[in-house]
């Protein structure tokens, strides 16, 4: 999550979790930037996002199913 002004949160089922979900955050941040000033960034189509996501579906990186579903939130 971005907060205006805070900066990024990242939650996880555990502190590692959240710890590789914050540098992946910053690393994109760090992509796009860069990518943004070197030119105008063009988003993908919805054809190369859904392969991108079957790909990381079978590397065993995707959502697992009813991820949220046992999760408890204060």
């Amino acid at each position: 999550m971005l907060l205006a002004g805070n900066g990024a949160l990242t939650l996880g089922d555990g502190l590692e979790q959240a710890l590789l979900r914050m540098e992946l955050c910053e690393h994109y941040a760090k992509i796009l930037f860069i990518a943004r000033s070197l030119g105008q960034v063009a988003a993908l189509d919805g054809a190369d996002v859904a392969k991108l996501l079957e790909a990381r579906k079978k590397a065993g990186l995707g959502p697992k199913e009813n991820s949220h579903a046992n999760r408890s939130w204060a």
